[in-house]
């Protein structure tokens, strides 16, 4: 004769309905219960007990739940399973096409980014920024950090110059506790000339006809051109449609790299031997910038496209002129292009 085993004979009354359930549970599950059991780990019955009367498992969540009892309790997403995503890297506007990204000093930018997972009562996620020193200064909501509690947007704004050499160093980084979640793309902090300048200070004289003219731009940071101490800037200028007296010509001497935190002036002239006959000649002037804190080199200056054009004509009596004049102009120059820069001189003088 077969004999059964009966798990309920040392049982109180009490304890009964609970054994009949265990006898009616998955024997995966029932097989988990008596192996935490001869564990000791009595926590754990009592969960499988639990799901054994009246318990589920759904979609790996458990669900606590007697029969007749209110909302179930659900366990929720750890603090390892939030994610933050940034919407884009830091940087300005105002940089160029072939500079690595950076913000210039004084000057902001909005980063969005987007909170997976969550909820309350998890501590905030705290944003700052990584890298400061060499790197340069940044700040978040306008202090070493700020706290977010789901999807938003932020200000970064430019504070010290990254050093020299040092390039994109800083990154915005979200952590939790002290779990690092997820960091911004690197960019650095520095300022860039922009927006060409030309007024007019005179005429060239003496055994020279032309114009000498003041050169202008700006820092498109915050505190001006002194910003602008570790850049240089060069005009790139470019020969063509040379008529009459002007033929053949194509190249003339033009500056070299100079310090971008200091203005210049420019002279745009030629010898009045050369001034025979009628004739016309187009230069195109694009300005272009190195910058030493990230090592960009040759960059078109926005806003510094120029045109410096000479007409020589004749006048009654026989005699000739030359009008010598300078205008912002989209144009390209050797290779580099810019859209215009602003200027609008014209001077005319007996050759």
């Amino acid at each position: 004769m077969r004999r059964t085993l009966d798990t309920t004979h040392d049982e109180s009354p009490e304890h009964r309905p609970m054994a009949k359930a265990r006898e009616d549970m998955r024997p995966d599950l029932r097989a988990a219960l008596m192996l935490q059991r001869t564990a000791g780990n009595r926590a754990t019955s009592r969960l499988l007990d639990a799901r054994a009367v009246g318990g589920e498992v759904e979609g790996g969540v458990v669900v606590d739940q007697r029969s007749g009892s209110g909302t179930p309790t659900v366990q929720r997403d750890g603090v390892e399973d939030v994610t933050v995503a940034f919407g884009g890297p830091v940087r300005s506007a105002t940089t160029p096409a072939g500079m690595v990204d950076r913000i210039a000093p004084g000057r902001s930018v909005p980063l969005a980014l987007t909170v997976g997972n969550w909820h309350t009562p998890m501590a905030p996620i705290t944003l700052s920024v990584t890298g400061v020193g060499a790197g340069g200064v940044a700040t978040v909501n306008g202090g070493a950090t700020a706290q977010v509690q789901g999807n938003s947007t932020v200000t970064v704004a430019g504070g010290d110059q990254t050093a020299v050499g040092h390039g994109a160093q800083l990154r915005v980084t979200a952590t939790l506790g002290r779990r690092t979640i997820a960091a911004s793309a690197p960019f650095a902090v520095c300022a860039i000339p922009t927006d060409w300048t030309d007024t007019l200070i005179g005429p060239v004289t003496g055994d020279r006809r032309g114009i000498k003219v003041q050169d202008g731009w700006s820092s498109d940071g915050a505190g001006g051109i002194g910003e602008l101490a570790e850049t240089e800037i060069s005009e790139q200028v470019q020969y063509s449609g040379g008529t009459g007296c002007f033929t053949g010509i194509n190249r003339g001497t033009n500056s070299g790299y100079l310090p971008g935190h200091q203005l210049t002036a420019d002279t745009h002239a030629i010898a009045a031997s050369a001034l025979t006959g009628e004739g016309h000649l187009l230069a195109s002037q694009v300005s272009t910038f190195n910058e030493k804190r990230t090592g960009a080199t040759d960059v078109p200056m926005t806003n510094s496209g120029m045109e410096v054009v000479r007409d020589v004509r004749p006048k009654s009596g026989g005699t000739l002129e030359i009008e010598t004049s300078k205008h912002g102009a989209a144009t390209a120059a050797r290779g580099f292009s810019s859209a215009a820069g602003t200027a609008a001189i014209s001077l005319r003088q007996d050759v």
